[in-house]
């Protein structure tokens, strides 16, 4: 079990066969609850490499009084995040991390060694977008939306900003989606290389 956070709502986030996303009121035994790991996909984050030191988060994103800021690395990554949650929610489990946090294990399909992909990890109508080309990371950013058109477009306009050609780069979907999905059905007719990975995404959230 893992808890997934956003910057309103906790939920809980089971693979039975599949993702499967349940309110926090769903569970009994709340003491379960508070000895698993969060995931939070807050839209307010900054992702920087580790060497930089200016991690002030409040030069992006208002800091409200009921919000924390978190700063949050994994040694094995060249990368660190700040975050905000809500403070309310941080005493509801016993530790976490940013999905920014993950960009390394996320981002690493073999078949993406020499080429351009757009991963894109779908959980509770968020989008957790990251695109790499070789080992350079060419976007990082999470969208929230409501109608699969929406999250269509958003990765239309990003593949045209930096200019991906829709016959040649690769999207690997992951989290809640699968082939028979309308997400999956509408990016087909949009999109040449589309895949489904579930291979590593437990393994890396859950247990990281």
């Amino acid at each position: 079990m893992l808890g997934l956070i956003n910057q309103r709502e906790v939920h809980l986030l089971n693979q039975d066969g599949h993702v499967k996303i349940e309110p926090l009121d769903s569970v009994q035994n709340m003491d379960m609850v508070k000895s698993s790991k969060y995931l939070s996909i807050s839209r307010k984050f900054v992702l920087f490499p580790k060497n930089l030191t200016d991690d002030r988060i409040e030069q992006y994103f208002p800091v409200y009084p009921n919000e924390q800021v978190i700063h949050d690395f994994k040694d094995q990554s060249n990368y660190q995040v700040s975050y905000v949650i809500n403070k309310a929610f941080v005493n509801f489990f016993r530790q976490g991390h940013h999905a920014a946090s993950f960009i390394n294990e996320l981002t690493s399909h073999v078949i993406c060694n020499d080429q351009t992909c757009t991963f894109i990890l779908l959980l509770h109508n968020h989008a957790v977008v990251m695109t790499k080309r070789l080992n350079d990371y060419l976007f990082y950013n999470i969208f929230e939306f409501d109608q699969a058109e929406e999250l269509l477009y958003y990765i239309t306009q990003l593949y045209l900003h930096l200019n991906i050609d829709r016959e040649v780069g690769r999207i690997v979907f992951m989290g809640e989606i699968d082939t028979e999905s309308k997400i999956y059905d509408l990016f087909s007719v949009y999109f040449r290389h589309l895949e489904i990975d579930k291979s590593r995404i437990f393994k890396s959230l859950i247990e990281s």
